[in-house]
């Protein structure tokens, strides 16, 4: 009876073991793709800081230009006379 019982704590534990071996290995393979995702997600964040600086860059320049344009407009309109001074 003592080595039924040995041999099923035995055989118990070695399911165990390979239980814990399988949800390793299924955890190891999921933290990879989480890993690869994560990369993925900071990699388009810095393309979308990226984007976000160079349309920040465009406005201002686009800003300098219409004030430029509004000088220019102003200094037309004076020399018409179609303002007060």
């Amino acid at each position: 009876m003592t080595d039924d019982t040995s041999n099923l704590i035995l055989t118990r534990l070695d399911q165990l073991r390979n239980d814990i071996v399988s949800f390793k290995s299924e955890l190891s393979e999921r933290m990879g793709r989480l890993e690869n995702r994560m990369t993925t997600l900071e990699i388009r964040m810095n393309g979308l800081e990226n984007n976000q600086s160079a349309l920040h860059a465009d406005m201002t320049h686009v800003n300098q230009r219409l004030d430029n344009l509004g000088a220019r407009v102003e200094r037309i309109e004076r020399r018409l006379d179609l303002i007060d001074s």
